[in-house]
């Protein structure tokens, strides 16, 4: 006779084997614990039956899905059978600044945060760069020494300057942002 075994602590089917004839009593056969003759339905994917004590219950199973945070945007794992927590979700964020819209269930661009990791590293980046250059160009007036930008150049700078120190509250993300380059760094 068939037998179908289940997990002690899920309850889940693990699979099936034969049941020993119990030697007292011929045409018996002897049920261990966590074993049932009742055969499991057919299981689909991203479920388990589960043995409930006369009869199997298909339960959802994400313990082997990629899962993701919805509050932090990292991996995540169920490790127990049931729904799908509502702090999880199976869709994987899209970009490299991600926030979950509840509402609309899906990954958007948190605008703040590309701000804080990218734009703003970048901009201080590009302004030192910009304020060394200015900052040459007055020593080696001061100096009386020969300059290595021209006028025009320096007064371009303190305008890209300028369009830097905006640049948090003008700038629309995009996976392309590219700073604009300095002036008189490239040769026309």
């Amino acid at each position: 006779m068939k037998i179908y075994n289940y997990s002690a602590s899920t309850k889940e089917y693990l699979g099936e084997a034969l049941a020993d004839e119990s030697p007292l009593e011929p045409g018996q056969f002897l049920i261990p614990a966590h074993a049932t003759p009742v055969p499991p339905p057919v299981i689909s994917a991203g479920h388990a039956a589960v043995f409930n004590g006369s009869a199997w219950d298909l339960v959802e199973d994400h313990r082997a899905e990629p899962l993701w945070s919805k509050a932090t945007a990292l991996a995540a794992r169920v490790t127990e059978l049931g729904s799908l927590p509502s702090t999880l979700t199976a869709l994987p964020p899209d970009n490299p600044y991600p926030a979950w819209n509840e509402a609309e269930q899906k990954w958007e661009v948190d605008v703040e945060t590309w701000k804080e990791c990218f734009l703003r590293p970048g901009r201080d980046t590009a302004m030192a760069a910009a304020e060394n250059r200015v900052r040459r160009f007055e020593n080696q007036l001061a100096a009386q020494l020969p300059t290595t930008e021209s006028a025009e150049i320096i007064l371009a700078l303190r305008q890209y300057m300028q369009r830097l120190r905006d640049l948090p509250k003008t700038a629309q993300y995009s996976p392309s942002f590219a700073f604009e380059c300095a002036p008189g760094l490239l040769e026309e």
